[in-house]
């Protein structure tokens, strides 16, 4: 897989979540400069880079099926679109991060695509959930929307093994992934 950050690593430690009710908050680490790392990586100017690399790999394979997680989540949408479509089969995003899907990238959406969602995210809050869940169905492409109650953003990727509800909702969400893809091959 591609270095689409050039080597800017965005650390484990680099933000967390905070929730206090139904506030749900996300807090980066001061000492980390996100403006910056953003300003430098965030999808629309690494989306060449990534089209070219699913154009190489279409190239080769007959199937291709795209995963993001957070930030390759939101360059999921774009991936799925009508203009991308020819370069996957199907797509798979988890708590997609950074920018917020918009609504012409929902409608946009040409190929079979699945979400995971946990309960707790500031990057893809309720209301962008129920738009996707609301719009993407009358887009007549496969759809298949996970939810995860009681975790937060970044969940699938990485989670506290000790915490019993968070590693069972990772296995559930990997199994969920394979499953979609497999499912579209």
């Amino acid at each position: 897989m591609p270095d689409f950050y050039h080597g800017a690593v965005l650390g484990e430690d680099s933000f967390s979540i905070e929730i206090e009710g139904d506030k749900v908050e996300l807090k980066t680490d001061p000492s980390f400069d996100f403006g910056n790392w953003y300003a430098a990586n965030n999808p629309d100017v690494r989306m060449p880079e990534v089209l070219e690399c699913a154009r190489k790999l279409r190239s080769q394979y007959s199937w291709t099926g795209a995963v993001g997680f957070c930030w390759g989540g939101q360059v999921g949408f774009k991936l799925a679109s009508r203009s991308n479509a020819d370069l996957f089969n199907a797509v798979s995003i988890g708590h997609p991060g950074t920018d917020k899907a918009t609504e012409d990238d929902i409608h946009e959406i040409a190929v079979p695509f699945h979400i995971i969602a946990p309960q707790y995210d500031p990057t893809f809050p309720q209301e962008y959930k129920d738009m996707c869940n609301q719009e993407i169905p009358k887009l007549r492409v496969d759809y298949c929307y996970d939810y995860f109650p009681g975790v937060v953003h970044g969940f699938a990727t990485k989670c506290d093994p000790k915490k019993e509800l968070e590693k069972k909702a990772l296995e559930r969400a990997k199994n969920a992934v394979v499953h979609w893809i497999t499912t579209h091959t």
